[in-house]
């Protein structure tokens, strides 16, 4: 596609068109059941039908159809003539030496869409750990302090290590050493205490 195309297609366009609905949210990810944070796999699984719904709806947004064979050079085209200051000439030629790479005008268009439209964005997990203190986070927090006890490591700096392994909040030592044996009590309950209840009186 010639320069003069590329101008000639962006000229016929309004700038500055305004994204609504989910394009104007970014994507939320949460942190996974035990309170670490998402890796690569994990974002993966949270946000990628999402976040392909979404690059479905602003091509739709733009009035490109999937089945355009240049579906790619336009999306880009669209996402410069909305969001790029100075003459496109200029922008372009700053790529220049990279235009015959066939996938190009796929990566560009990727890369404008992720720095320019909110809902093809993703936003952190927030902190802090998840609001309550179920079985599961329970036994991992008990597993990993017991691992580091057969180690040698004494509870209060074995409960710190596991807590920080988990991403936990930053507690005391006493404090995480409690709620190791609250999680105890919950997993490996006093004869006549229900399953993953802290018996009374319990230290916590």
């Amino acid at each position: 596609m010639w320069l003069a195309d590329v101008e000639a297609i962006t000229a016929t366009r309004k700038r500055k068109s305004r994204y609504r609905d989910a394009l104007t949210k970014p994507l939320q990810l949460k942190r996974p059941e035990l309170g670490l944070w998402p890796h690569h796999e994990e974002i993966r699984r949270q946000a990628e039908r999402a976040w392909l719904k979404n690059f479905d709806l602003l091509k739709a947004h733009y009035g490109i159809g999937p089945e355009d064979p240049e579906h790619w050079q336009k999306l880009a085209l669209c996402l410069i003539s909305d969001h790029v200051n100075g003459t496109l000439g200029l922008f372009l030629k700053n790529y220049g030496s990279e235009v015959k790479d066939p996938k190009y005008w796929q990566r560009l268009a990727i890369c404008l869409a992720c720095d320019h439209v909110p809902g093809l964005k993703m936003l952190p997990p927030k902190p802090g750990r998840p609001s309550k203190w179920n079985i599961k986070l329970a036994r991992e927090f008990v597993r990993i302090t017991n691992e580091l006890k057969k180690k040698g490591r004494k509870l209060k700096d074995a409960a710190r290590e596991a807590a920080k392994t988990m991403g936990l909040p930053r507690k005391s030592e006493d404090t995480l050493a409690n709620l190791y044996r609250r999680s105890k009590d919950m997993i490996q309950p006093r004869p006549g205490t229900p399953l993953g209840v802290p018996p009374a009186g319990s230290r916590g």
